[in-house]
């Protein structure tokens, strides 16, 4: 049977899929293990990327408008926000719940609409294990069909960064979806896949622009095809070739435009956004640890799969290439994936470990059908035993598995910032002063009416107290060392002296050992390295 997008065919295949109840149980886990304490830190929302898409969805809302005036992050995701906004404001305004949208807007903001925004996240990396279903399947089987989502689901930084109201795991989702497409080409060669994929491609672009790479895989297909005929694409011929690909880019703009459409309606804006944006790639972050981008990639793949499921990808790459047929096809389409998406980083200066998230679902489909074309191949009867295949996956899953387990248990759990911001309001009167290293989203969240607050930032001579100039100081180990202009050394200092005028020294900390906590790139989002720390 083939699974079609469209038609009766694609709505069969779900149901037929879902019928199998460990394809339900992984999708169920999917969800669970993605959106399971998404409200972490409610109200105060410290992730530092969400607002350009959270809060641009709101203010859209409430003006009216469908220009985001922002464009250093394309905008799709922004307006599946905002869609989702509009949709539960029309069911709140049909039942009478509501009278306006200012009203709906400020009932809902901002615990309603982050639910919302980071649901949709977790959503869309459950209908990427839905994909992985379908891809796996149509060139490994069954078995590959469970295996490439069940990789997936437990992988720690997809897990991780589905928690949150930003665009890596949907555009992850689009360029999984033009991957299908791309794969139907290699089966078939239809003309319908070929446009849907070209869309798909230009969707996942507007959704985040290095979804770009979704490009490749279909125009690799477009190549590896030799299917003629009444069915067929003819992609036989060079020139053949060469017409598909310039109605593959020609829909992907098409595609592009329709998710970011004021990048022709406001060039200005989106070309300079753009060119600021790609600008970065030049530049170390904040945090970043001085390593060759090449460590740090092998540092975030061992994160994310663990060590056995990335040791296993080489090898089942190499296998099924070696074996030949319509699967070493789909292989090289995965590939064609993968390795130009850590080459293409590994050449840049900028490295976070979420940068390499397109790459998951596919090294999962090439370990997948790498595992079935060995039990395919290898006759002893051991390999075929159900404890055998079992004793495998624990041991390639575990080590995500747990990770994202945990990372859920720790998201259950107060975050230090709002406990500090707790003991303040219970202990400082109105009035007192307060002096920090700068205000900042990574800080606890101060009550600036209620405090006066000074800043290390704009006056450093508060490094050198001579009386009592506050009545508190705020230190965050995400701030230490990392203020412009000030050393690490010289807050340490201010410490000690601080606590030789008598000054108590009260910490919060989420390590058990009550250390600090290390300034990592990754670490302003959710606890990456150490993890079992926390």
């Amino acid at each position: 049977m083939r699974y079609h997008l469209l038609g009766v065919s694609w709505w069969k295949a779900v149901p037929a899929g879902m019928r199998h109840w460990l394809l339900v149980v992984i999708l169920i886990f999917t969800f669970l293990v993605r959106a399971s304490g998404n409200l972490y830190d409610m109200p105060y929302r410290f992730h530092p990327d969400e607002h350009h898409f959270l809060d641009r969805a709101v203010m859209m809302g409430g003006e009216g408008t469908l220009n985001p005036a922002y464009f250093k992050n394309p905008p799709l995701y922004t307006y599946a926000i905002l869609l989702a906004l509009y949709a539960l404001f029309g069911v709140q305004y049909a039942v009478g719940n509501i009278e306006g949208r200012a009203e709906f807007l400020a009932e809902i903001w901002p615990t309603g609409a982050l639910g919302i925004a980071r649901g949709l996240t977790a959503l869309a990396g459950t209908m990427t294990c839905l994909l992985l279903f379908l891809i796996g399947r149509r060139f490994g089987g069954k078995l590959a069909g469970v295996l490439a989502p069940l990789f997936y689901a437990v992988a720690y930084l997809s897990v991780r960064d589905a928690h949150f109201a930003v665009n890596d795991v949907p555009m992850v989702c689009l360029v999984t979806l033009a991957f299908h497409f791309a794969a139907r080409l290699l089966d078939g060669g239809r003309t319908r896949d070929l446009v849907f994929g070209g869309i798909t491609a230009g969707l996942a672009t507007a959704t985040k622009y290095n979804g770009g790479i979704a490009f490749l895989p279909l125009l690799v297909a477009c190549v590896l095809t030799s299917t003629e005929g009444e069915r067929g694409i003819g992609l036989r011929r060079v020139a053949g070739v060469g017409v598909n690909w310039l109605i593959l880019l020609a829909l992907g703009l098409a595609g592009f435009l329709f998710g970011n459409p004021y990048a022709a309606l406001d060039s200005a804006a989106f070309l300079s956004h753009f060119r600021s944006q790609y600008g970065l790639r030049e530049m170390m972050w904040e945090g970043q640890k001085s390593l060759p981008v090449a460590l740090l990639e092998l540092e975030a793949l061992v994160v994310e799969l663990g060590w056995p499921l990335l040791l296993l990808f080489p090898l089942a790459a190499g296998y099924c290439l070696a074996r030949g047929g319509a699967r070493a096809k789909a292989t090289i389409l995965a590939l064609s994936v993968v390795l130009p998406l850590i080459v293409y980083h590994g050449m840049q200066a900028l490295f976070f470990a979420r940068f390499l998230l397109p790459c998951t679902p596919f090294i999962a489909l090439i370990c997948a059908w790498g595992i079935v074309a060995f039990r395919e191949a290898n006759p002893a009867p051991w390999v075929r035993r159900p404890v055998v295949l079992g004793g495998a996956v624990v041991l390639l899953v575990a080590s995500p598995f747990a990770r994202s387990l945990y990372l859920d248990l720790i998201l259950h759990r107060p975050d230090t910032r709002i406990v500090t911001k707790e003991y303040l309001d219970r202990v400082a009167p109105t009035g007192s002063t307060i002096v920090v290293q700068k205000p900042s989203m990574f800080a606890p969240p101060v009550n600036r009416k209620r405090h006066r607050l000074l800043s290390l930032r704009s006056d450093p001579s508060l490094l050198r107290p001579t009386g009592t100039l506050a009545d508190l100081y705020l230190f965050n180990s995400f701030e230490i060392g990392h203020v412009s202009g000030i050393l690490e050394t010289d807050e340490r200092a201010l410490m000690g002296a601080l606590e030789r005028q008598g000054f108590a020294r009260i910490t919060f900390s989420p390590l058990r050992d009550g250390g600090e906590l290390p300034f990592e790139a990754d670490q302003v989002y959710l606890p990456y390295r150490h993890l079992f720390r926390y």
